[in-house]
């Protein structure tokens, strides 16, 4: 479980640094079509799959009831 957490807690630092870069660096980019916007996007989506089995492990222990 210590290896689930550790994914996790990486994919919420991915989100986090995806969405400062969308704030700060390319705010106008509704549909981000730019050199790194796909590469961003595909960070982001990663990221928020490693955030699934966090989520899951809390589930589990009954603290979303």
């Amino acid at each position: 479980m210590k290896n689930v957490t550790t994914i996790a807690i990486f994919g919420l630092v991915l989100v986090i640094i995806v969405n400062f870069y969308f704030v700060l660096v390319d705010f106008r980019a509704i549909k981000p079509i730019t050199h790194g916007g796909k590469i961003m996007e595909v960070l982001a989506f990663l990221g928020y799959l490693a955030l699934l089995p966090f989520f899951v492990k809390f589930h589990r222990r009954g603290l979303f009831k």
